[in-house]
């Protein structure tokens, strides 16, 4: 969806409204959530706000890296560079450095920010899939949807999505889990990892590596982090308790 809205004398994207709209409505509960816990939310937000900045600019700049040429041949072209799968790889490792070291600075444990985090996220993704629902493989189902002059109907797969957050979020509130512990961190990981190799198998990919492609390889990581911080935190439970007996 690429539609072209006029705001006054601007042209703006449709997509970049629906991100936009996301997020705030996003960011508000995360903030009630925070409230809720008694959790400061300027120094979780200068975290966030800090490290969404450092991902944006190097997924979006970080194609210079990778062709430095073009700061001298044709400097002006850097302010039309779009983001790449190589930048998106650059964006997590440079997002996760300056996560590191906002959080030892500030003294913040990483189960604590990441436990908070999905009641900001999962918000997210679930209305701007509504917002933007997008279309996979062809379909004779009855709730497939159509393109502007088409008979032809397709996966809605952000419809599919949002139906899946909705369950998730819907999960995680429910496991009213002390924020800290990690539970919210790895079940919400396992979520979306899971959610996001399902809904892949309805819209076309591009196999890059084991015959997955990029997106399937880093909702195939997730999850499979997801698991390995549930099964460490099964681990030290079960020796705190055995230790206690």
């Amino acid at each position: 969806m690429n539609e072209i809205i006029q705001l006054g004398p601007f042209m703006v994207k449709y997509q970049l409204i629906a991100v936009l709209l996301s997020a705030v409505i996003g960011y508000f509960l995360l903030r009630y959530k925070m409230n809720k816990l008694n959790i400061e939310p300027e120094v979780f937000s200068d975290v966030l706000a800090g490290t969404l900045f450092i991902g944006i600019v190097v997924w979006k700049f970080g194609g210079v890296f990778f062709n430095p040429s073009v700061l001298w041949t044709n400097p002006l072209s850097i302010l039309f560079i779009s983001g790449s799968e190589k930048t998106i790889i650059f964006a997590i490792f440079s997002s996760c450095l300056y996560l590191g070291y906002k959080l030892k600075k500030g003294n913040m444990p990483f189960y604590y920010f990441f436990d908070v985090l999905p009641f900001g996220i999962l918000p997210f993704v679930f209305i701007y899939s509504l917002l933007v629902p997008g279309i996979g493989f062809e379909t004779t189902l009855p709730w497939g949807k159509s393109l502007a002059n088409s008979e032809v109907n397709y996966h809605p797969i952000g419809y599919y999505r949002a139906v899946l957050f909705a369950f998730l979020t819907f999960y995680i509130l429910r496991l009213k889990a002390n924020v800290g512990t990690g539970i919210n961190f790895s079940q919400s990981s396992i979520g979306i990892g899971a959610i996001g190799l399902l809904t892949s198998f309805f819209i076309h990919q591009d196999i890059v590596l084991i015959g997955l492609s990029f997106n399937q390889l880093l909702h195939l990581i997730l999850l499979l982090f997801g698991i390995a911080v549930f099964k460490s935190n099964k681990t030290v439970e079960k020796d705190e308790t055995q230790f206690i007996n």
